[in-house]
């Protein structure tokens, strides 16, 4: 909605991101690469016709504000700058919040405390989604280049050497969070965790996939009951990607509360 997206053209985005993101996620064949790139075609030319009608008819979606915003007297960005923005506002919680979830799902289904208490508690429910960050987090790792020479645990790292620091791993520092392989909502906020990596590149969509994955486990929680796992048809297999981490398929079986 707030890219100004047709309701009927959903699935169509779905199937645009699915390809799209497979390239985080598995070795592509060759001709899985030409579906990819045949998906970003596909994409960027269902929105340059909207960018020129944003230009020609502003409204008060986001992407009409990212068309016509300048900043610091520089003029507005040009299609060829929007395009990859639009990338990234379409991937950026396409497969991270569907772990995040997923991840956090198979918690409570381990848990029936834990879940019987959010049933009760739902005000409980963002630090489960807090801890379900820390404990699993959807993204394992990020990529960054060496702004100068430095020397890490001994190993040398050059200006400009790539980088990968494993943040999934901060999580579990016992010196930050006591007992880090429990799985604990109580937790002590004043030592935040990496789930969203830190400094200058935090993640900007940080509050959108809070609040996603809170009306998620809130309707989950308060509209459905006697959840277990569909173990028949569901594939618990890592995704094979060190750096995106979830499940292949979670599936559930329930009962309606309301």
């Amino acid at each position: 909605d707030i890219l100004g997206v047709d309701r009927a053209d959903i699935w169509t985005f779905k199937h645009w991101g699915d390809l799209m993101i497979s390239g985080n996620i598995d070795l592509l064949t060759h001709e899985r690469r030409r579906e990819v790139a045949h998906a970003v075609v596909e994409l960027h030319d269902y929105f340059v016709p909207r960018i020129e009608e944003r230009r020609r008819r502003p409204t008060d979606d986001l992407l009409s504000i990212m068309v016509n915003t300048e900043v610091d007297g520089e003029p507005p960005l040009t299609t060829a700058e929007l395009l990859p923005i639009i990338d990234q506002i379409l991937l950026a919680g396409h497969e991270t919040t569907t772990n995040l979830i997923g991840n956090a799902v198979l918690v409570l289904l381990s848990d029936s405390a834990l879940m019987a208490r959010l049933r009760d508690r739902p005000a409980d429910i963002p630090a489960m989604v807090e801890e379900a960050l820390r404990w699993d987090p959807p993204i394992q790792c990020t990529y960054r280049r060496a702004t100068r020479d430095d020397t890490i645990e001994g190993n040398s790292v050059k200006a400009g050497d790539l980088v990968i620091p494993m943040w999934a791993g901060a999580n579990w520092d016992p010196e930050v969070f006591p007992n880090p392989e429990q799985f604990d909502i109580d937790r002590p906020t004043t030592k935040p965790h990496m789930g969203f990596g830190f400094g200058p590149h935090f993640c900007a969509g940080a509050e959108l996939a809070r609040i996603e994955a809170r009306i998620a486990f809130e309707e989950l929680l308060g509209r459905l009951g006697d959840i277990t796992l569909d173990e028949s048809d569901s594939d618990l297999s890592h995704l094979p990607s060190f750096a995106s981490h979830g499940y292949r398929k979670v599936r559930l079986r329930f009962s309606k509360l309301r």
